[in-house]
């Protein structure tokens, strides 16, 4: 009689409260992956993908190409150049702001050649 469609509406009306509840949780949990994934996202747009040494004699004075630049560029192309020029009795040390694969300052050929040997390397993979 009416007791068991009672019971059937009732455990309808139930089930729909539960799904409805399941779908509430589902969404939150899909937001706050969508939030980690952007802030994952912006962190790693700085990341240093792009990397090259190139080694050299500066001066023609010593063998072994002891003095070495090195490219560490984002996928923007910004980053830095370092040179570490060895003498006889001392090393320097040189740092240089790329912004766009390209220095304010200046670069020497082989701190170009590590630009471009770094940029030309293999992208990394990317879904975009």
């Amino acid at each position: 009689g009416d007791t068991g469609t009672r019971d059937l509406v009732e455990h309808v009306n139930d089930i729909e409260r539960r799904v409805a509840k399941l779908r509430e949780n589902a969404d939150g949990a899909v937001r706050e992956l969508a939030g980690r994934a952007d802030a994952a996202e912006h962190r790693l747009e700085g990341a240093i993908t792009h990397a090259a040494v190139v080694r050299y004699d500066a001066y023609n004075e010593m063998s072994g190409m002891q003095s070495s630049s090195i490219a560490l560029l984002d996928d923007r192309h910004n980053g830095v150049v370092l040179s570490s020029i060895l003498q006889r009795d001392h090393a320097r040390l040189y740092a240089k702001p790329v912004f766009g694969g390209r220095s304010e300052l200046g670069l020497s050929p082989e701190e170009e050649e590590a630009v471009e040997d770094a940029l030309a390397g293999p992208a990394p993979p990317t879904d975009r």
